[in-house]
């Protein structure tokens, strides 16, 4: 669950780790839960992101597989994903958008 489609995206560009804490008392009205400071380091030689076309795709199909995290790959994909592909990459249809 904590791991989902803005993970997937921010791990596109590069990574991102917590750099600090932030109490409750920061904030007005005080939220019932602290908070946390990310930091990101940008990936340079990554390819994915000078290729807008790939982006896109791969962002479309990580919403599509994490939009509703209770259905399979092949019902969430079914419009976007030929049957063969599953077993070309080697994945289980049946699996879960969370459990990649």
């Amino acid at each position: 669950k904590i791991y989902g489609a803005p993970s997937v995206k921010l791990a596109w560009y590069g990574s991102a780790e917590r750099v600090g804490n932030i109490g409750r008392h920061i904030f007005w009205p005080a939220p019932n839960v602290d908070s946390a400071l990310a930091g990101f380091t940008r990936v340079q030689s990554h390819a994915g992101p000078r290729n807008p076309q790939l982006r896109q795709l791969t962002f479309q199909l990580v919403d599509a597989a994490s939009s509703q995290r209770r259905k399979t790959l092949h019902a969430a994909l079914k419009r976007m994903v030929p049957d063969v592909v599953f077993h070309t990459a080697g994945i289980d249809p049946t699996r879960r958008g969370e459990t990649l």
